[in-house]
């Protein structure tokens, strides 16, 4: 994704992925756009948590990976599926992307973000 390494290089916050994907396949990801050192002690695989999202689990346990509640987290998602997760685990949620998004519109801790831009504003105001 255009902007995605500049946009992580940029955080000031904790961060982790959190992904349905097997962690082989993740790994692969990252080091193939040079994220990998950034999250190489911060992945979590559906696959090692036995839990796909919709299921909040996955969610949980990338907070705990974290040390933080999951009230505090920000989950950065593109699929309806990572977005319910992260609704579901009680974390405030940016629906990133061109995806519809709508059926989630009136949930308050969730925030359409259809670019990167939009996507540093809402960090900035959560973390101000």
């Amino acid at each position: 994704m255009p902007g995605a390494f500049a946009f992580v290089e940029a955080l000031t916050i904790p961060a982790c992925v959190a992904s349905n994907g097997p962690r082989i396949k993740i790994e692969t990801c990252l080091k193939s756009v040079g994220l990998y050192n950034t999250f190489e002690h911060l992945i979590v695989s559906a696959y090692e948590v036995q839990a796909w999202k919709p299921d909040p689990q996955i969610m949980l346990h990338a907070a705990g990976k974290l040390r933080l509640p999951a009230n505090q987290c920000l989950v950065v998602e593109d699929s309806l599926s990572g977005v319910e997760a992260g609704l579901l685990a009680g974390c405030i949620v940016a629906g990133f992307g061109d995806t519809d998004f709508g059926k989630f519109a009136d949930e308050d801790n969730f925030h359409p973000c259809p670019d990167y831009r939009a996507l540093d504003l809402l960090v900035n105001r959560l973390i101000a």
